[in-house]
């Protein structure tokens, strides 16, 4: 019996040594890097939107923003939309003027207000022939992409009913986007 279990340790040690493997080589290592391309884009946009991953869209869906004022009242004009991934952050703001014309050597306002979305604290009245700006949004940092997407309105106010005939009358409103 003794002959017996020497031969089982003998063949089971050995065994150990048929099936144990010592491989020495080199580690391979797999290295992934890329660059994120900047992106904070503004547009005037005939649809809202709230994915980052519709920015295509939305360059497709640019509204073209000529408005003849038929009358006073609400506007809706189109969509701000606003798609950021800059970790910097942004600021936007926009200045609105009258509608303005000059008649025998006297200039007449059409004033108006312009909201974006319900952002009531983003709000500008015209004041006549004085320039009025607010800023919309301020990020001062990013931790991913965002979109900002609110519809404009402009209500056209009761100088429209007492304005004079035969002149034309022009105003503007104009965003500003920049990068922190």
């Amino acid at each position: 019996m003794k002959k017996t279990i020497a031969i089982l340790l003998i063949l089971v040690i050995g065994m150990v040594g048929v099936f144990a493997t010592d491989y020495v080589g080199d580690n391979t290592k797999i290295t992934l890097t890329t660059d994120i391309a900047e992106n904070a884009t503004l547009f005037i946009t005939e649809d809202q939107y709230d994915d980052y991953r519709d920015f295509s869209l939305a360059e497709e869906d640019v509204a073209d923003i000529d408005i003849v004022v038929g009358a006073s009242g609400d506007i809706d004009v189109g969509y701000l939309s606003i798609f950021s991934n800059l970790h910097s952050g942004y600021l936007v703001s926009y200045a609105a003027k009258a509608l303005t014309a000059t008649i025998g050597g006297t200039a007449r306002y059409i004033n108006f207000d312009v909201q974006i979305g319900s952002l009531t604290a983003t709000k500008i009245t015209t004041d006549d022939d004085t320039s009025v700006s607010k800023t919309i949004k301020s990020v001062t940092s990013q931790t991913e992409a965002e979109v900002f997407s609110e519809l404009i309105t402009i209500t056209i106010s009761d100088d429209y009913d007492f304005a004079l005939a035969g002149v034309d009358y022009e105003g503007s409103i104009t965003f500003t986007f920049s990068a922190n």
